[in-house]
C-alpha cells in the first residue's frame, strides 16, 4: 500500500515497478493490479502537501489519480524542490531534435531530466504519430506523449482543405468556407491552370503542406513561378485583411485537445498577435518582400526594425496578446464587434477538429492509446478581414 506522497505522485510517471515495494509488486504478475491501488488516504495526504507555498505538485480535479507536476516557466525559479525519489524518474525524451530551448529548458527548471533512451522516459516530446507500428502504438502505461495520433490530418495543410471541403460539400460554404479555396499540386496542376487564365495578374500564395514557421511560403503572380511536380498547396491571396499602422497581422489562437471520442477541446482566452515587420502595400513590384506579405515570428524577427513590446499590455512591437489587441480595436474602432469575431474564432476551430475527427479516430482505433497518454496542443493562425 503507497503510505507517502513522493510514492503517489510517482505512480503518474515511472515505471509499474517502481510503485510498490519489491515484496507487494513480487505478489502481483500482472501490470493492472499496480494501478489500482490508490486510496482515498493517500489522496487526502496529497491535497494537504498542495496547500505548502510552493508545491511542485497539483492535485487531480478526479478521485483516485494521482497528482500531476507543476511545469514551471523556462525562466523561473522553482520555490519548493521536488523529492528525490519523483524526480530520479521524471526523465523525458525530446525526440524532435528542433524543439526549442524554451521548451527544455522548461522541463530542466521544473525538476526533470532529459534522455535518449525511450524505454527509459516517462514522457515523449516528439513529433506526429501517424502510421502503426509507431512510437504511440509501443507507448508503455506510465509514459504520456504530446501527440494524438492522427493529428497529422488536422496540422498538413493539404489533408486539412481535403477534410474541410468535404464539409463543405454536405453543409454548405457558408458554415465550412473559412479556407480559402485550395489546390493541392501536382495532381490539381491542370485545375490550377484552368482558374489561372481566368485571373491574369492576380496574386496566389504558394505554401509547402507539411512545413512551418513560414518555412517555403512564396507569393507569386506568374504561372512560371508555381512549382510544377514538388507536392505543395497554391491559394488566391487575399489583399483585403485588416491593417494596424500599415501592417498586416494575424492572430494566433492555442487549442488544447485531450480527446477525439469523446471530442474534448480547450480554447486559451489570451493568444498571440503577430505583425509584418514592413507596411503592406497592394502591388506586383513587391512580392518578394516575405516581411511584408508573412506574419511568422521565425521570418520577421530576421528584420531589423523587429521589435519586441516592453509589456504584456504594451501596443508596441510586433508582437502583442490578444487582450492587447482586444483593447485596441474596442477604443480605435467602433464598429469592430470584438465579441461577434471572438465567437466566430470559437466556430471556426470547432469545425476545424470535427472535419478531421473522423479520419483522426481511425488512426487512434488502428493504435489504441489510453486517453490519458496522449494530449495535443495546436496553434491556430487567423486573420481578420475586411468587409
Amino acid at each position: 500500500m503507497m503510505t507517502d506522497v513522493a510514492t503517489c505522485t510517482s505512480r503518474c510517471w515511472i515505471m509499474p515497478r517502481y510503485i510498490l515495494d519489491s515484496t507487494e509488486s513480487k505478489n502481483h504478475k500482472d501490470d493492472k493490479y499496480l494501478y489500482v491501488d490508490i486510496t482515498e488516504q493517500n489522496m487526502i495526504l496529497n491535497r494537504n502537501w498542495q496547500n505548502v507555498k510552493n508545491s511542485p505538485l497539483r492535485c487531480s480535479l478526479f478521485p483516485y489519480v494521482a497528482p500531476y507536476v507543476k511545469f514551471c516557466t523556462f525562466d523561473a525559479k522553482r520555490g519548493s524542490e521536488m523529492p528525490g525519489s519523483v524526480t530520479k524518474h521524471l526523465k523525458f525524451s525530446l525526440a524532435n531534435q528542433r524543439s526549442s530551448n524554451i521548451v527544455r529548458k522548461t522541463f530542466l527548471r521544473s525538476g526533470c531530466s532529459l534522455t535518449k533512451k525511450l524505454s527509459d522516459c516517462c514522457g515523449i516530446w516528439g513529433k506526429h504519430c501517424n502510421k502503426p507500428p509507431s512510437r504511440s502504438s509501443d507507448l508503455k502505461r506510465f509514459q504520456k506523449v504530446n501527440r494524438i495520433p492522427g493529428t497529422l490530418q488536422l496540422s498538413c495543410k493539404d489533408k486539412l482543405w481535403r477534410h474541410v471541403n468535404v464539409m463543405a460539400s454536405k453543409f454548405g460554404k457558408e458554415a465550412f468556407g473559412f479556407i480559402p479555396k485550395t489546390y493541392i499540386l501536382p495532381e490539381e496542376s491542370w485545375r490550377l491552370r484552368q482558374v489561372w487564365e481566368e485571373n491574369r495578374g492576380k496574386k496566389w500564395i504558394v505554401k509547402p503542406p507539411k512545413a512551418d514557421r513560414g518555412n517555403g511560403i512564396r507569393v507569386v503572380n506568374e504561372w512560371w513561378e508555381i512549382p510544377k511536380y514538388r507536392s505543395m498547396i497554391v491559394q488566391r491571396y487575399l489583399s483585403k485583411t485588416r491593417l494596424i499602422r500599415g501592417q498586416k497581422f494575424d492572430i494566433r489562437l492555442y487549442v488544447l485537445i485531450t480527446s477525439f471520442n469523446p471530442l474534448r477541446i480547450y480554447l486559451y482566452r489570451d493568444g498571440l498577435v503577430r505583425f509584418a515587420t514592413m507596411k503592406y502595400v497592394d502591388g506586383g513590384n513587391y512580392l518578394i518582400e516575405k516581411c511584408m506579405h508573412l506574419t511568422n515570428t521565425n521570418i520577421n524577427r530576421t528584420n531589423a526594425a523587429y521589435r519586441v513590446p516592453s509589456s504584456v499590455d504594451s501596443q508596441s512591437g510586433h508582437l502583442w496578446s490578444l487582450k492587447t489587441l482586444w483593447k485596441f480595436l474596442e477604443k480605435s474602432d467602433d464598429s469592430v464587434d470584438v465579441k461577434g469575431i471572438w465567437s466566430e474564432m470559437k466556430d471556426i476551430v470547432v469545425k476545424t477538429l470535427i472535419s478531421g475527427e473522423p479520419s483522426v479516430e481511425k488512426v487512434l482505433k488502428a493504435q489504441n492509446p489510453s486517453r490519458l497518454q496522449a494530449l495535443a496542443i495546436g496553434g491556430k493562425p487567423r486573420s481578420i478581414h475586411e468587409q
